[in-house]
């Protein structure tokens, strides 16, 4: 079996879903949005809606392919467990620049040790 080739990207382009294309455009998948509104807030308010948790499945999926690959360079001992690529995955994947800054001081101690 084998999936759409090459990096995913988020589109937020859409209304009513956001898109996960292809680096070459080709679309992938669809998350149609499932945002709460906000108490308070009037549908046609710009702010009206908690998107969180639909940006966090657009951007966990989008990572699927990177992810697949990192897995198999783990397997097959190429990277190990904890590196700066895998805290780099974790952080597009989470939309989560705590892991940004973890990779960072990861590769100023690997840089150290040399």
């Amino acid at each position: 079996m084998k999936h759409t080739q090459g990096k995913w990207e988020v589109d937020r382009s859409g209304i009513a879903a956001i898109n996960i294309k292809s680096t070459n455009k080709k679309f992938v998948a669809g998350i149609h949005n499932q945002d709460k509104r906000i108490e308070g807030k009037k549908p046609s308010d710009n702010d009206a809606y908690d998107t969180s948790e639909t940006d966090a499945n657009a951007n966990l999926i989008a990572s699927a392919p990177e992810m697949l690959e990192l897995l198999k360079k783990i397997a097959h001992g190429e990277v190990d467990g904890v590196s700066c690529e895998t805290l780099d995955l974790i952080a597009k994947a989470e939309g989560n620049t705590d892991y940004l800054i973890m990779a960072e001081l990861y590769r100023q101690t690997k840089a150290e040790d040399k």
